[in-house]
């Protein structure tokens, strides 16, 4: 029995074929994306606490919201919050979290002494 090699035709076509695919897949997951961007506008607009005015509130809550149940600390969502060249201020974060708990309540978004803030998960016991 005599194993036959490919083509370097058949590999290119081959290569074409899953790149192709790739394409399509990363088309779909950014369409995707920019819809749940899109929803959350709209339900964040609904809620009353994205405007013009705050644009910040979605950028502290969409760290928090993607992943409930996990203590994010105040570095991390500084890093979400601002660029590089940002002039920080100390409690700038937690202003921002202050500004989310009084628009929709404090048990949003819970503070863990020490190592951060999270938002808990759906009925799970605090």
């Amino acid at each position: 029995m005599t194993q036959r090699g490919f083509t370097l035709i058949e590999v290119l076509v081959a290569l074409a074929i899953v790149a192709i695919a790739l394409m399509a897949g990363l088309q779909a997951t950014t369409a995707l994306a920019r819809n749940a961007q899109r929803q959350s506008d709209i339900l964040l607009a609904h809620l009353g606490i994205w405007s013009r005015q705050d644009p910040w509130a979605p950028a502290v809550l969409e760290p928090l919201i993607a992943r409930p149940g996990a203590v994010l600390s105040r570095t991390q969502l500084e890093e979400k919050l601002f660029s590089w060249k940002d002039d920080v201020s100390s409690n700038a974060v937690e202003v921002y979290i202050h500004g989310v708990r009084k628009k929709l309540g404090a048990g949003l978004i819970q503070n863990v002494r020490g190592l951060g803030y999270l938002v808990p998960v759906q009925g799970a016991e605090s």
